[in-house]
C-alpha cells in the first residue's frame, strides 16, 4: 500500500524589512504575558463601568486577544536576533567619513561623525524594534545646512564686536571696563558685546554678524547615523536568520545604503529617497545588446550582400499630354 503524504508548505520569500514588521506588528503582539491586569502576577479588580464593552476592554491583557492565535515560532527567533544586535555597542562607521557617507556634501564642517556612529551603533536594537513596529524608516533631512543670520529678540539680525575687558580693582570691589590698549600684566579676556550702529547701516570696525547653521550640522549627522546603524543592523539580521525561519526565507534588504547621496556618480549611485535601487540600471545605462564575434560577422555578411543585389526598377504610371483632343469627343488624349 502506498501512502501519500503533504508536500510541506514552500517558504515565502520576504524582504528582511517586512519580515520585522510581519513579527513586530503582527505575531509577537499575540503573546500572552499571564496574569489579569497590565502588571503581571498581580490581580487588580475591574473598574466598575456601565459598559460592558469598556469594562472587557480593562480586564484583558494588552496586545491581540487570544482568539487571535499563538505567534509564530519565527516571530520569536526573529525578536531573539534583534536583541543580538545589542552585541555591537562599542562599534562604529570608522574614522573614514567616506565609509558611511556621514559627512557628504558637509565634509567641510566640523561635526564629530566618529561620535554620532558609534551613539547610533549602540542604539541600532532600539532603532530596528521601533521601526519594525511603526512600519517605518529612520528619517533624514534632505536639505543640508545653509548659513542664517542670528536674529536677535526684536527678529533684527545681531551685530557683534569683539570687545577687550580689563580687570580694575577699587573699593567697592572687582570690576571689568572695555579697553583698546590695555596695559601691560593686566587681566585681561575678550568678549563678544553687541555693536550699536555710528549711524544708519554704519558700525564700528571689526563688527559681525554671527551666522547659525539651519538644520544643524550635528543633528544631519545624527539622522544619517541613525538610518546608517538601521541598514546595518538589517544586513546583519538577514545573514543570521538565513536558513533558520521554517515559514519564511529573509532577503538582504532593498533599502538603499545612503539615500543621501543622490547625485550622480556619489556613492549612493543615485538612489533617491526611500526608494529600493533599481534592479536594472545596468541594462538601462548599456541599452544595446552585445553581439558576439561571429554575430558581428554574419550581420556584416548579410549587409553586403544586401548592397550586391541589384535593385528592381519601378514601374511608374506614364501622363499624357494636356491639351490634344480625340476625335470629336471633347476630351484629352493620351
Amino acid at each position: 500500500m502506498t501512502t501519500i503524504g503533504h508536500a510541506p508548505a514552500a517558504k515565502r520569500f520576504v524582504d528582511i524589512e517586512y519580515a520585522l514588521r510581519w513579527a513586530y506588528r503582527d505575531e509577537l503582539p499575540k503573546r500572552q504575558h499571564g496574569g489579569s491586569s497590565w502588571i503581571a502576577g498581580t490581580p487588580l479588580t475591574p473598574v466598575r463601568v456601565n459598559f460592558s464593552d469598556i469594562g472587557e476592554y480593562f480586564r484583558r491583557e494588552p496586545g491581540f486577544p487570544e482568539a487571535a492565535g499563538e505567534s509564530h515560532p519565527d516571530a520569536f527567533l526573529i525578536e531573539a536576533a534583534v536583541k543580538g544586535l545589542e552585541a555591537w555597542k562599542g562599534h562604529g562607521f570608522g574614522p573614514d567619513p567616506a565609509a558611511a557617507g556621514l559627512m557628504h556634501g558637509i565634509d567641510h564642517m566640523a561635526v564629530d561623525h566618529i561620535q554620532a556612529g558609534t551613539e547610533a551603533v549602540a542604539a541600532m536594537a532600539g532603532i530596528v524594534s521601533v521601526n519594525a513596529r511603526a512600519a517605518t524608516r529612520p528619517r533624514w533631512s534632505r536639505k543640508l545646512p545653509e548659513p542664517f543670520p542670528d536674529n536677535g529678540p526684536n527678529g533684527k539680525p545681531k551685530v557683534l564686536i569683539n570687545e577687550m575687558f580689563v580687570e580694575r580693582v577699587d573699593r567697592k570691589g572687582v570690576y571689568y571696563e572695555p579697553v583698546s590698549n590695555p596695559p601691560p600684566g593686566a587681566i585681561t579676556f575678550i568678549k563678544a558685546v553687541p555693536s550699536r550702529p555710528i549711524r544708519a547701516g554704519l558700525y564700528r570696525q571689526g563688527a559681525y554678524c554671527p551666522l547659525v547653521y539651519r538644520p544643524s550640522p550635528a543633528g544631519v549627522v545624527a539622522e544619517r547615523a541613525e538610518y546608517a546603524a538601521w541598514r546595518m543592523g538589517l544586513e546583519i539580521l538577514a545573514g543570521e536568520l538565513e536558513g533558520r525561519l521554517s515559514a519564511i526565507v529573509v532577503l538582504t534588504p532593498a533599502a538603499p545604503w545612503r539615500p543621501w547621496c543622490f547625485d550622480r556618480g556619489s556613492a549612493g549611485q543615485g538612489e533617491m529617497h526611500g526608494r529600493p535601487p533599481e534592479l536594472f540600471k545596468a541594462l538601462r545605462d548599456d541599452p544595446y545588446r552585445r553581439l558576439t564575434r561571429e554575430q558581428e560577422a554574419a550581420r556584416r555578411r548579410a549587409g553586403r550582400r544586401r548592397r550586391l543585389e541589384p535593385r528592381a526598377e519601378e514601374t511608374r504610371p506614364v501622363t499624357g499630354r494636356r491639351g490634344s483632343r480625340e476625335g470629336g469627343n471633347g476630351t484629352n488624349g493620351a
